[in-house]
């Protein structure tokens, strides 16, 4: 074969390969057409498909939602709130306010309707949250106070119970002195006459007090009773009795000379106590004696 007739044959198939590599600018130039054709086709869509589309998208959202752990929790949370707001309410229909002040008690220095006047700012206040501890050591800071106790009584009521001081003795003109040793100072003693008079330092208070108690029951062995108690800032001891007449005892040994006392009362005396002004126990062997009438002194062995 010679080169003049493959040479055609050549060009043919360059034309084929040629042609070939048009094609696909044929099938692109569809696919643009089909796309065109699609968009063409949404946008002729009616808007009753659309918004049945839509509604169908909602139906299904529905269903796949997790309604019964939801609503569990709803309830839970309604059931606590509803709680919550049936205390709230009934808290503050429950707080009523403070109406009435009740003060009880056995009293015969305390006077009822001065505690109650003293506290009449209590009324109006709110009853649960009204400071009770306030009002009780306000009552026990007064004078014949020996305890309070305040307690709500519901609805509006606040009920005050005192217990009062019971007074031993006269402390110095000025007070009074407690079963319990405790020193109460008043502008008056009103009642308290009738009671015996400790006359000392007020840190002798408790010495004085269980000293009269040891001492009188052994007096009253010769029916005597302690009408009034002195210590002196020296430690020096001193009685005085219903009559007028006292009983010097002095430092050291008092209660050895009180007993040698009570035995020379029991022996003679006693028969001339409403003429007896003083009698002197500072001695060893018996006591000095001094009379009303008789101004001399009379020494009275104990043997």
């Amino acid at each position: 074969m010679s080169k003049q007739s493959r040479q055609p044959v050549y060009h043919a198939r360059t034309k084929s390969t040629f042609g070939s590599a048009a094609k696909p600018a044929k099938r692109f130039g569809k696919v643009r057409q089909q796309h065109r054709g699609a968009s063409s086709v949404k946008q002729s869509r009616s808007p009753v498909a659309s918004l049945y589309l839509v509604v169908r998208a909602l139906c299904n959202a529905v269903k796949a939602f997790p309604w019964r752990p939801c609503c569990l929790h709803l309830s839970i949370f309604g059931f606590w709130l509803l709680v919550l707001t049936g205390a709230v309410f009934g808290a503050r229909w429950a707080d009523q306010p403070i109406s009435r002040i009740e003060v009880v008690g056995d009293f015969k220095q305390i006077r009822q309707q001065v505690v109650e006047a003293e506290l009449t700012a209590a009324l109006e206040q709110s009853f649960f949250t009204f400071d009770l501890s306030d009002i009780q050591q306000q009552l026990e800071n007064r004078a014949w106070v020996h305890t309070a106790n305040v307690e709500r009584q519901w609805p509006g009521i606040l009920q005050v119970e005192l217990l009062e001081e019971q007074a031993l003795a006269e402390w110095n003109d000025r007070g009074f002195v407690s079963t319990e040793g405790k020193v109460v100072m008043l502008p008056d003693s009103p009642g308290l006459d009738h009671l015996p008079a400790f006359y000392g330092e007020h840190e002798h208070a408790a010495l004085m007090l269980s000293t009269f108690n040891q001492w009188q029951s052994q007096l009253a062995t010769v029916e005597l009773k302690i009408d009034s108690l002195r210590l002196t800032k020296r430690g020096a001891w001193q009685i005085g009795f219903a009559g007028d007449w006292i009983l010097n005892l002095g430092k050291a040994q008092v209660d050895e000379r009180l007993q040698r006392f009570i035995a020379v009362y029991g022996k003679r005396l006693y028969q001339d106590a409403d003429n007896i002004r003083a009698i002197d126990a500072r001695y060893t062997q018996g006591v000095s004696v001094t009379w009303k009438a008789l101004p001399e002194l009379t020494a009275v062995s104990s043997k």
